[in-house]
Parts: C-alpha cells; structure tokens; sequence
C-alpha cells in the first residue's frame, strides 16, 4: 500500500521585475473605470470548459480604501494564444462575489466555490458554491457552503471523490483554522464543517486538492504559521491526511500552489516562493511529487 511522499524539485524562473500576464491575457488597464479601482488582480483560478475553451478568474483589490471589487473573468479558445477582455463575472446589485476559490469537473458539470462579501465588499464574507451545465458559460448559485453571520467565506479546495461526493476544504478568514465539508448529494447539502488543523498539524493557506488516482489525494498548500509550502497524502478519498511533506519555505511571501496529474499516483506541484531570493522577489518553482509504496 502507498504510504508516503517523495518529490523533485527545480526553479522555473527568477524574475527580477514583475512580469507581464502570459500569453496575451488582457491587462488590468485595458478594464473600464478609474484606474484607483484596478490596482490590484490576484487568486488566479481556472478551469476547462466546454470545446476546450479556458476560462480565467481573477480577484480586484482596491489598495489604500482596501476595498473588495468583483472578480473579473477572460476566456480563451485558443489554449491561451488570445484571451477576451476582461469582464466582472458576476455583476449583481445584492453581493459582491470578489474572487472564485476554486473550479473543478464534476459527474453533474462545472463547479466553483467562491467568496462572497456584501455589495460594498465589506463586512462578513460567506462562499457560495456555484454550478454550470454548460461548460461555464453561465453560473448559478447551487448552495451555501457558509451564511454570512459566520463569516468563513475564504480559500476553499474542491473535489468529487465519488459521484455526487463533493469534499471541500477551507480555511476561516481569521486564519486560526481549516475545516473540512461534505456533500453527498452533489453540492446541494453540506454537512457539518469538521476542523481538520489538529490533523494538519496546521493552518493551511490557499488549499488545493490533486487526485492522483483512485482514492488518493494530495493536498497541498501554505503553512501559514511556520512559512513552508507544504503537501499532506490522503489514501482513503479524503477522510483522512497525513505523510507531511516540507516543499518550500518562505521569507515574506509564497506558497500558493497548483497541481496537475501527470501519472497515476504522480503530479506537478507549482509555487512561488522567495526562500532564495530578495524578499517579495520569489522565484517560480516546480517539483514532481510522486506516491511511493
């Protein structure tokens, strides 16, 4: 039985000034609007639609007033040669959805959490999960993972471990603890959220969840307390974490990761990172963690 973790790891780049989006993904100063309102997109998410159509998320952050806008969204359909014009994703005059989470395939469709403030983007923030059946053209509200009076409307990680078993992993918005979801009934009811910190041994920032195969996961992210970019191996569909490995470490910023199947039991885990560098100037780093028995 596989019982732990080995990884190999190599910098990408090391940029000296921050660099231009890939790829021709349109700039934040092509958007409408008084450039004040555009001076910050970040948690980047996004997911395959239909006829291969790939679809960007990104959240607007208004530094200064520290203001939440709603997030915006661009979509290629030429595997990222060109992308449309950036355009707020969700425009409704009763919330403020300011950045989607995460967005993964499902047996039923498309599905994202997202975090979702009030109108002014301030106040209590709770995450909606959303459904598309077709290929992300259009988003509905399916559920409400939180209410507004708890606000934990923060980081969430996304998985079907078995049709129509959605597990969700998210992180409170004090950053004092993580909590796990279930639905069995294909996002429509969650469960009872269940505190997994004792378990991870950690705070985990900015989850992600990998299937590698079968019943196992990876969960990776950042151990906001000790600075590491840090991976947990579950073998049982997510009931349970453990085989820890260290990755990374950071100085003043990093650790937010992505993860992409490459084998069965073997994946890509990239992050960013400025353990070696000037900090707040991190290197991109990629490493090939693989499940060994």
């Amino acid at each position: 039985m596989a019982s732990c973790c080995c990884f190999t790891a190599s910098v990408i780049r090391t940029p000296t000034t921050i660099p231009p989006l890939p790829c021709g993904v349109p700039q934040i100063a092509e958007c409408p609007g008084p450039a004040s309102v555009f001076s910050g997109g970040d948690n980047p998410v996004c997911i395959i639609g239909v006829q291969w159509r790939v679809i960007l998320w990104a959240s607007r952050y208004q530094y200064g007033p520290n203001l939440r806008h709603p997030c915006w969204w661009s979509s290629s359909d030429d595997h990222g040669h060109s992308w449309s014009s950036w355009s707020v994703f969700d425009a409704s005059s009763q919330h403020n959805c300011y950045y989607v989470t995460d967005a993964i395939h499902t047996a039923d469709g498309l599905f994202a959490s997202d975090a979702t403030f009030p109108h002014s983007g301030q106040g209590s923030g709770h995450t909606r999960i959303l459904f598309s059946g077709d290929g992300g053209i259009t988003w509905a509200r399916r559920s409400a993972l939180t209410s507004p009076d708890v606000n934990l409307g923060d980081e969430a990680a996304l998985a079907e471990t078995e049709e129509g078993n959605i597990l969700c992993i998210q992180r409170d918005r004090g950053r004092r603890d993580i909590f796990r979801f279930w639905s069995r009934d294909g996002g429509y009811i969650w469960g009872e959220r269940e505190s997994i910190r004792a378990m991870l041994d950690c705070t985990l920032r900015r989850p992600f969840l990998t299937h590698l195969g079968d019943r196992t996961y990876l969960l990776s992210g950042r151990d906001f307390d000790r600075k590491q970019v840090v991976a947990y191996l579950s073998l049982d569909g997510g009931q349970t974490f453990g085989a820890r490995i260290e990755l990374d470490s950071y100085k003043r910023d990093g650790a937010c990761t992505f993860g992409c199947r490459l084998d069965s039991e073997e994946c890509s885990i990239i992050w960013y990172s400025d353990s070696h560098t000037q900090p707040l100037r991190p290197d991109i780093k990629a490493a090939t963690v693989a499940v060994q028995s």
